[in-house]
């Protein structure tokens, strides 16, 4: 189990973000009730596919946890530091 899923039913994992009528899997490891509040503008949050608010999230929050605030962003060498992110299926929608 994995909080709180209980493996043994697999309704709780039936796709509802697209209609997947077509596929012979009708399961998978979708995130629900994803909110992207506080770490992403409610403007770009409306215009972004869901795979970059995904990635957005995830790095605010990697940042947050790792005690790097904005004055820290600020003294960072930018030219010495960076990101990259890769993805080969996102943004379909």
């Amino acid at each position: 189990m994995y909080y709180g899923f209980d493996c043994s039913n697999p309704d709780q994992f039936i796709i509802e973000a697209f209609d997947c009528s077509n596929y012979p899997t009708r399961i998978a490891g979708e995130i629900k009730n994803f909110s992207t509040n506080g770490w992403v503008a409610p403007k770009l949050s409306k215009r972004m596919d869901r795979f970059m608010l995904y990635m957005l999230t995830a790095g605010k929050k990697a940042l947050a946890d790792g005690g790097i605030t904005q004055d820290k962003m600020d003294e960072i060498d930018k030219s010495r530091c960076g990101v990259l992110i890769g993805s080969a299926m996102g943004g379909f929608q």
